[in-house]
Order: C-alpha cells, then sequence, then structure tokens
C-alpha cells in the first residue's frame, strides 16, 4: 500500500509540475502577443457567438453567420458581413442597417474582372446609389434614385426624361 500512495504522490506532483509549465506558457504567450504585437492564437469558434458584452452596446461577432452585429441590448443595430455586390458579382462588404445597405467592394481592377465600388441601396436592394470603377482610370455614377422631376434647391440632381440635369 505504501508504494502504491508514493507512486500516486510522484504522479500527481509531476502532473502539478505539468500544470504549473502549461500555465506558465500560456501567461507568457498571452502576454507577448497582447503586448508585443506577435500574433495572439485564439480559439476557433464555429457557429458561437464571441460578444463584448452581454448587454447594452456592443459587438457581437456570429459563428452562425459570419458577421458582425452592433447590438444594443436585444437590438440588432447594424451588421457588417461578406456580400456578393452587384455590377461585378464580386465578394466584398455590406454594412447594413434596417433602411438600407453600404456595399464597398475592393478587389482588382476592371469591371467584371474585379473592380472598385461603393453602392448605397435601400432595404429592398431594388433602389441604389453608387460610384463604380469606369476601367478607364476613373469612376462612373450610378443611380436608380434619380427624381424624375425638378426637386429645386441648388446643385440636385434629377432625371428629366432620360437627361441628367442640375438644378
Amino acid at each position: 500500500m505504501n508504494n502504491e500512495n508514493e507512486q500516486l504522490k510522484r504522479e500527481i506532483n509531476a502532473l502539478r509540475v505539468e500544470l504549473s509549465q502549461l500555465r506558465q506558457d500560456l501567461l507568457l504567450h498571452t502576454h507577448n502577443g497582447l503586448d508585443s504585437g506577435k500574433e495572439f492564437q485564439a480559439p476557433i469558434i464555429t457557429g458561437g457567438i464571441l460578444q463584448t458584452s452581454k448587454v447594452g452596446l456592443r459587438l457581437v461577432m456570429s459563428g452562425e453567420d459570419n458577421a458582425y452585429e452592433f447590438r444594443s441590448d436585444g437590438l440588432l443595430l447594424a451588421d457588417l458581413k461578406s456580400t456578393t455586390v452587384p455590377f461585378s458579382g464580386l465578394s466584398g462588404a455590406a454594412l447594413r442597417h434596417g433602411t438600407g445597405t453600404i456595399m464597398i467592394e475592393v478587389s482588382g481592377q476592371g469591371e467584371g474582372l474585379g473592380s472598385r465600388q461603393i453602392l448605397m441601396t435601400n432595404a429592398d436592394g431594388d433602389k441604389y446609389f453608387g460610384l463604380v470603377d469606369d476601367d478607364a482610370g476613373g469612376f462612373t455614377l450610378r443611380t436608380t434614385l434619380l427624381p424624375t422631376s425638378n426637386p429645386g434647391g441648388s446643385g440636385v440632381l434629377w432625371n428629366d426624361v432620360g437627361t441628367v440635369k442640375i438644378t
């Protein structure tokens, strides 16, 4: 029985040493990763949620739909996620809000091969205003939102039967 107790004590002490070393390694790695700009290896979360707070204003990273959500308590204020953008069909980012979306794409050069564009859409996505790379060193303005009668004011664009005019 004494031999078994002695063996058990040795195994427990060996585990304590291993645990202590692991704890030191983790603290050193975390300290170095956060303070010195070295890479910090965090666990991969699949299908879970990582958030900066449980209540109030917070940023939520959702593994469910790979979006960053801006929340205030239970209310979704906006989200940022990867999406396919119009005109080029390539991946970009969409910042969505209840009243519409701002899409940004920067991927190579040449419309259709990769382009640069910024689009703002309404909530349904059927009306938009944006700037799209024209492949010639400039940008084209694309919109479905120009009023069809003179809106008044100064410097406002409007569509007069296919002719763009400025008030």
